[in-house]
């Protein structure tokens, strides 16, 4: 559930947010492992500024469609943008968003290598290349392009991927300094704490986790996770005041 959720989000956002990320991070074709985040659609955007008249509006068109996760649509808009400009990345990057939607992770994998080849510097494509591989179990190869992606773009939103993968792997230090990281960059962002609450938590760091679920509740009091997740520490007494 958390994947699809961040996922979906995640993946929009990265495609199109940072057309706006996990928004948050669902953007320019960026798709986030856990379905909070969309991919990373908007960033694909910048680079369209070369392409023939048509086809900056039909990307824009196809990462709409991704932000819905209209996955087969989606894919028929990139498929049509390819027929015409093999070599575009951005639609190769939109189509890899596409296929992940679909679960088709390994098609999604080669569109991202193939737009790396075009432009390797491309931060949204190895950051949702690493999106596909946490979906297929590669944990440490999808810390790999994550982090390329923020070496990249340290703007780029994968710091709350990268912080699923490290709690994947049991590392909820690290976990909770990517987080550090989502929070300084956007203080709004109840997920962000949420889940540092939860790597706070596994680390046996009770009161830290629930001054992270307060803030959560603060920022989105419907944030449904948090309530179970107060279950495993001693809610405190206080209540909460929302802001």
């Amino acid at each position: 559930t958390h994947f699809t959720t961040h996922f979906t989000t995640h993946f929009t956002t990265h495609f199109t947010t940072h057309s706006s990320r996990w928004k948050k991070n669902m953007v320019t074709h960026h798709i986030s492992p856990r379905g909070k985040m969309p991919m990373h659609y908007n960033h694909c955007m910048g680079h369209s500024d070369h392409l023939p008249q048509d086809i900056p509006s039909l990307i824009k068109e196809g990462s709409s469609l991704l932000s819905t996760r209209e996955g087969d649509s989606a894919k028929a808009i990139f498929d049509d943008v390819l027929a015409r400009d093999p070599s575009c990345a951005e639609a190769l990057c939109g189509r890899g968003a596409a296929f992940c939607i679909l679960g088709q992770f390994e098609e999604a994998i080669r569109d991202f290598d193939a737009a790396l080849a075009l432009e390797p510097k491309y931060a949204q494509a190895v950051g949702n290349r690493g999106l596909a591989r946490f979906h297929k179990g590669e944990i440490q190869e999808a810390i790999t392009d994550m982090s390329k992606a923020i070496e990249l773009d340290p703007e780029s939103g994968f710091y709350y991927d990268r912080a699923d993968c490290f709690s994947e792997l049991g590392k909820y230090d690290l976990a909770a300094s990517d987080l550090d990281t989502c929070i300084e960059l956007d203080p709004e962002q109840a997920g962000a704490y949420f889940e540092r609450g939860v790597a706070f938590s596994r680390q046996g760091k009770t009161q830290k986790a629930i001054l992270d679920f307060e803030e959560a509740i603060r920022r989105n009091w419907r944030y449904p996770q948090v309530y179970g997740s107060c279950q495993f520490c001693e809610w405190p007494r206080r209540p909460v005041v929302l802001g």
